[in-house]
């Protein structure tokens, strides 16, 4: 099956897309460069010469309304067309309206780039003030219970056998060992 084409609005002129539910929609280059009053010839061929946007560039043969037979369109997916419209440079040869419509497409750009980044900014920030936050309430939760377990004769009895055998062993008891070693101290002190 063929996509279909469908006709979108773009500063009252008519722009292209093929669409299929298989792909990326594909917008037609040239009607959308006439939209925006620019080269199309020149844009098509500084599309190809773009690195990363070359390999996406396609063609498709398609009729669009108002044309007696159907043509080979230069086409890119619509993902990619937001940025390439963004980058198209600025010339002292355009039409004012040209400039300005093109200088209002970048400023939307600009300032929705700007969004979608701060936005992923702000909730790592976000984040990370809240974990800092439970941080210091975890600190001061431990600091209280620490307290009053060092009122405890049995937490205070723990703490100098665990000091003792630091300090006697290096440190070099496991778990498992140590866990031995306390069971056969209690059952000698018995």
């Amino acid at each position: 099956m063929s996509p279909l084409l469908k006709t979108l609005s773009f500063q009252g002129q008519p722009v292209y897309c093929l669409a299929d539910a298989a792909s990326p929609n594909l917008v037609l280059i040239r009607p959308l460069c006439d939209a925006l009053g620019v080269d199309a010839d020149w844009q098509i061929r500084q599309l190809k010469a773009d690195e990363m946007l070359a390999p996406e560039v396609c063609e498709h043969t398609t009729q669009v309304p108002g044309d007696d037979q159907r043509r080979k369109w230069v086409c890119l997916p619509e993902e990619y067309i937001y940025g390439w419209v963004a980058g198209i440079q600025l010339t002292n040869t355009m039409r004012p309206e040209t400039k300005a419509n093109l200088t209002a497409y970048k400023r939307e750009c600009y300032h929705l780039l700007y969004q979608h980044f701060h936005g992923r900014v702000r909730q790592v920030l976000e984040q990370d003030r809240e974990a800092a936050l439970v941080q210091v309430e975890l600190r001061a939760v431990e600091q209280r219970l620490d307290k009053k377990l060092q009122a405890d004769p049995d937490y205070r009895r723990k703490l100098e056998l665990e000091a003792h055998l630091f300090l006697n062993h290096k440190g070099s008891l496991d778990g498992c060992t140590a866990v031995a070693y306390f069971a056969s101290a209690k059952s000698k002190s018995v």
